[in-house]
């Protein structure tokens, strides 16, 4: 899908987001020395947010190395759902580590995760794959693998996923 958007910025890093038509559909602030722009839609009965980072390279699983926190939050089949935990990708298309969830409120046991594969595609997009070889999410790699940010594609999850480098 092929979308057109235009922007207008004033000197306060605030600034408005439009459709092909000039009509506004978001409001956005751009942060961190303008490497991100994060956002909310204006359109009634929208609750999207927006958060845009800026890829400065070219990227390979090695990218993405080294100890990462994490929070997943969104909804799996209808019922709120967040997580809390860090994860160590190895740079070779591996990654273990460990979380914490509540689903609907109930929270639920730390959990030790393993043979969760991933890769990383020269354009810094990627994918997940869970225990069993399938496709879990998507990811983009940001900010030279500092960061990353995943979409599950599970059914029945709507849940993102920011992952961050902690060493």
């Amino acid at each position: 899908m092929t979308q057109t958007n235009g922007y207008t910025l004033d000197s306060d890093c605030t600034g408005i987001m439009t459709d092909a038509n000039g009509d506004p559909i978001a409001k956005i602030t751009m942060v961190h020395g303008n490497d991100e722009v994060l956002g909310m839609s204006v359109i009634p009965g929208s609750n999207l947010a927006l958060h845009f980072e800026r890829i400065l390279s070219t990227c390979t699983n090695a990218t993405l190395k080294g100890e990462y926190g994490f929070q997943r939050n969104g909804q799996r089949s209808g019922a709120p759902l967040l997580a809390l935990g860090t994860v160590t990708f190895d740079g070779q298309g591996n990654a273990t580590g460990q979380r914490t969830i509540t689903r609907n409120g109930v929270v639920g046991p730390v959990l030790n995760l393993s043979g969760f594969p991933y890769r990383v595609n020269p354009d810094c997009t990627g994918t997940q794959f869970d225990s069993s070889g399938a496709l879990f999410s998507r990811l983009v790699v940001v900010q030279n693998g500092e960061e990353a940010l995943s979409m599950s594609l599970a059914p029945g999850n709507n849940v993102v996923v920011h992952f961050e480098r902690t060493k």
